[in-house]
């Protein structure tokens, strides 16, 4: 009686072990399959984004991230990511943020996560709030970057002052002047300490540390850092450059509201020949 139980006992537990054993082999064959078909439209997608294609590739990029349906992984987060990148080249910003909360939600949770396209993907989410005036928003995405590239990069890397001069711009808009000048300080030290005192990227800091200076009718100060911007953009690009016509612009306002050396009578573009005569720079046509 009790070995005729425990042969049906073992009976049903190799049945139950052989159909979990089918089922286990069922879910690696679909696994394998859902991978195969997610390869075939993200290759398929980055085909169409190198032939500016760019509907067909969001297409696919969309249809890669819908091969694992609700499965929480990084190349269903890669795929959202890649979508929300063409989202933001067709001027689609909130399907754009649609995809990329998504991604980072994934990103998040899984290990095996990539913290430099997570970093990305903070970046590109941040700059789309700070279009949209949502500056809360953005300082937040922007402090949550700068929190990944510190771990990566450590606390003396150029690729930091490219956030610093996010937040400062941030700052700026919310009207924390102090603030923004806190952080563009910091880029100011590590591009004029790594970069050189010449570089564009210097320049593009002192430019904005003028304009913060501007908007606080510190004039004389802003003159000085306009110029300075003005002369780097025009050795190291030339004139038609738009950060180089950015920075004229902001020059010749300063000129007309400085008042050191006190006061200027010569006009703006008389002015500026003299000035970059001594640096055998040509000014560029009116």
């Amino acid at each position: 009686m009790i070995a005729g139980l425990f042969s049906i006992v073992v009976a049903l537990i190799n049945k139950h072990n052989k159909e979990e054993r089918k089922a286990f082999r069922a879910e690696q064959a679909n696994e394998v399959i859902r991978q195969k078909q997610y390869n075939i439209n993200f290759r398929r997608a980055r085909v169409q984004e190198e032939q500016l294609n760019y509907s067909e590739a969001l297409r696919l990029y969309l249809q890669s991230a819908d091969d694992y349906g609700e499965e929480d992984n990084c190349d269903r987060a890669d795929a959202l990511h890649n979508a929300g990148l063409i989202c933001q080249r067709l001027m689609q910003y909130e399907k754009a943020v649609e995809c990329y909360n998504e991604a980072i939600a994934i990103y998040l949770i899984d290990p095996d996560a990539n913290l430099a396209t997570l970093s990305w993907i903070y970046s590109n989410l941040a700059n789309i709030y700070t279009n949209q005036g949502f500056y809360d928003k953005a300082l937040l995405l922007y402090n949550m970057e700068l929190a990944s590239n510190e771990k990566m990069l450590g606390n003396d890397n150029p690729g930091l002052a490219k956030i610093y001069n996010y937040l400062g711009v941030v700052h700026s808009y919310l009207g924390e002047y102090e603030k923004a000048l806190e952080w563009h300080f910091k880029a100011q030290e590590i591009r004029e300490r790594v970069l050189g005192y010449d570089h564009p990227d210097t320049a593009v800091t002192y430019n904005n540390i003028a304009t913060i200076y501007s908007m606080q009718e510190k004039h004389n100060p802003a003159f000085q850092l306009y110029l300075k911007a003005y002369i780097i953009f025009l050795e190291k690009f030339d004139a038609e450059h738009p950060q180089a016509k950015l920075c004229l612009h902001n020059l010749r306002i300063a000129y007309e509201t400085s008042d050191h050396p006190p006061p200027f009578s010569a006009p703006f573009a008389d002015w500026l020949d003299v000035k970059l005569a001594h640096r055998s720079i040509r000014r560029p046509p009116p």
